[in-house]
């Protein structure tokens, strides 16, 4: 028998045990079918199952797993979006933006417990300040990224995931009032709601940033882009020109796959 070819990297490995568990339905699937079914070795299907589990994603019934409840007001996309696929077409895509705003630009997409960072390219400015590594996952409601993917989830969902941050602001954060950072991050989701994108809206001191999601269609966006440069380098009247170029990397992305 031919073993399955097992999935690189932790976002399509868990992005398969979800697709297995979906398919599974209620009766979910056990641990050694997992292990069958994706190739993987046991330890490496288990800490998956752990982290799901942690994030809410997935849930135990008895001997088998079972997506988990936190998923089910909005669903598990199984397909990895095309932008976030074809690397070469986005990283010219957003290399041309970086290289507009002179700074750098991230594309992030939703993920399981938050927002994953996927690429970074940066523009000409000699003055740079990296918030967050490629690869890194951060939780939504924790950055402008994460902000405009929550802007399109249920009013419940956006709610919980701001307490959550409110109630343990990272250390960066110049903000300390938990009142402030509430109102702060609802403001954001309010002009995502309002105008398409987030920003000017200071949280981490000394850097600026804006962020919008990439288009698709009247399905919930899955992937985002976000600016982060320099305070001084991007002063609140300039945000709305940056978000600009934001926007238009953000449709070309689209046409890709959203």
């Amino acid at each position: 028998m031919t073993l399955p070819q097992p999935p690189v990297g932790v976002l399509p490995r868990a992005t398969l045990v979800m697709d297995l568990l979906r398919r599974g339905g209620d009766a979910g699937a056990r641990l050694n079918e997992l292990v069958q079914a994706t190739g993987l070795p046991q330890p490496t299907v288990h800490r998956l199952l752990a982290d799901l589990a942690e994030s809410g994603a997935v849930a135990r019934r008895g001997q088998s797993y079972v997506v988990g409840e936190r998923w089910g007001e909005v669903g598990l996309e199984t397909t990895i979006p095309g932008c976030v696929a074809d690397r070469e077409r986005t990283r010219q895509v957003l290399q041309r933006a970086a290289d507009v705003v002179g700074d750098t630009i991230y594309l992030a997409a939703r993920t399981l417990g938050g927002v994953g960072y996927c690429m970074r390219c940066d523009g000409d400015s000699p003055v740079r300040v990296f918030t967050v590594e490629v690869g890194e996952v951060k939780p939504l409601a924790s950055s402008y990224a994460g902000l405009a993917l929550l802007s399109g989830l249920p009013t419940e969902r956006r709610n919980r995931e701001v307490e959550e941050v409110v109630a343990r602001m990272p250390a960066r954060w110049g903000e300390r009032d938990p009142d402030m950072v509430r109102e702060r991050l609802h403001l954001l989701l309010g002009q995502m709601d309002e105008r398409g994108w987030c920003g000017g809206v200071a949280v981490v001191p000394g850097v600026a940033g804006a962020a919008c999601c990439v288009p698709r269609g009247f399905s919930i966006p899955r992937v985002a882009l976000t600016i982060s440069a320099a305070e001084q380098r991007m002063p609140t009247e300039r945000v709305p020109e940056a978000a600009e170029v934001l926007l238009e990397a953000a449709a070309e992305l689209a046409e890709i796959g959203g």
